[in-house]
């Protein structure tokens, strides 16, 4: 290797590389959801719309922070599957999506309770606001017209 013109290493000496992070592998909980042959959500609004108020209705069912569970909807932005997949943040996992897995029966009156919000909210707010669906993670989805409160609850 050269830098600047010049060999890194001395004539003779070991060619050696130090602290470069090639990869790494860490174990993690990650959840799944597929929506495939859910009837209404396979578009890209609605499932969108519901990735995102899953990963809110997560982190407030279990009383942490939004950004302590990430969330991958890359597949559904290239509309290439319709799966959300939801993760520890922390390296390595700290059990957020395990305990949710074990209360998944709580997440559906959860996400309907992010939507709807109280009586005002539900009334006044349009596809989103900063009451329900919108978070710094959500706000390209919101611009791109991907997040729509009112049809995905009325779907649900």
């Amino acid at each position: 290797m050269k830098r600047g013109g010049k060999k890194c290493w001395a004539k003779g000496e070991e060619p050696v590389m130090r602290h470069q992070h090639l990869a790494a592998q860490l174990d993690t909980d990650l959840l799944e959801v597929d929506l495939e042959s859910a009837a209404g959500l396979p578009t890209q609004i609605m499932a969108t719309t519901f990735a995102d108020a899953l990963q809110l209705a997560a982190a407030e069912l279990l009383e942490v922070d939004v950004p302590e569970i990430s969330l991958s909807v890359h597949d559904i932005e290239e509309q290439t599957s319709w799966k959300i997949q939801l993760y520890d943040s922390e390296a390595g996992g700290s059990g957020h999506i395990l305990e949710l897995a074990d209360r998944h029966h709580e997440l559906l009156p959860a996400i309907k309770n992010v939507l709807t919000g109280d009586q005002k909210h539900n009334e006044s707010c349009g596809n989103a606001c900063i009451q329900c669906l919108l978070t710094p993670g959500s706000q390209a989805a919101y611009e791109a017209g991907l997040l729509d409160r009112r049809a995905l609850l009325a779907l649900l």
